[in-house]
């Protein structure tokens, strides 16, 4: 009877520690989300990989103009030209514009509010899916208005073996 105790606990301690490991990207944005919500931008910073988010939101909008360009410019020197150039200044932008404050705002906007209520009172349907990938990567999908809106999808990245940090960040168009 004795010796069956220490395997209980053993077993108890393992599914104690699958749970936390399992949980910590669920803990991670609902801390980043409170972070937001407060305006508090250290703590957001604590949840981002601000260099991977920044490469990301580059090639998000290199990828728009680029698609914008192709839409509107037929075959236009002058289209080329300004896509040229607007593709010139979106990294810097996107250096400058992208800090922890910012990036508060932006999620700010995209999450829904406490208690899912908007102004009026009136409540709008906000649909929030978190799921995993793979084994490092972890993506919260936000949709407002009954999930007819364009979401705004959220990637973390595993950093090490239970550290997760927002990795990437897909805005509506």
């Amino acid at each position: 009877m004795k010796s069956k105790i220490p395997v209980v606990v053993v077993l108890a301690v393992l599914a104690a520690a699958g749970a936390w490991f399992y949980l910590t990207p669920y803990r991670v944005y609902e801390r980043m989300a409170l972070a937001a919500r407060s305006g508090d931008a250290a703590g957001l910073a604590q949840c981002v990989d601000m260099p991977a988010l920044r490469e990301s939101m580059k090639a998000n909008v290199n990828a728009r103009l680029t698609a914008e360009m192709a839409r509107h410019g037929n075959g236009d020197p002058a289209a080329a030209l300004g896509a040229a150039f607007a593709s010139a200044l979106v990294n810097p932008m996107v250096e400058a514009l992208l800090t922890p404050e910012s990036l508060a705002t932006l999620i700010r906007n995209g999450l829904p509010p406490a208690g899912d209520a908007a102004a009026g009172g009136a409540t709008t349907a906000t649909t929030v899916s978190k799921r995993y990938e793979d084994y490092a990567r972890f993506v919260v999908t936000v949709r407002r208005g009954g999930g007819e809106s364009a979401p705004v999808v959220f990637t973390f990245h595993r950093h090490g073996l239970a550290t997760w940090k927002l990795a990437a960040l897909g805005l509506p168009p």
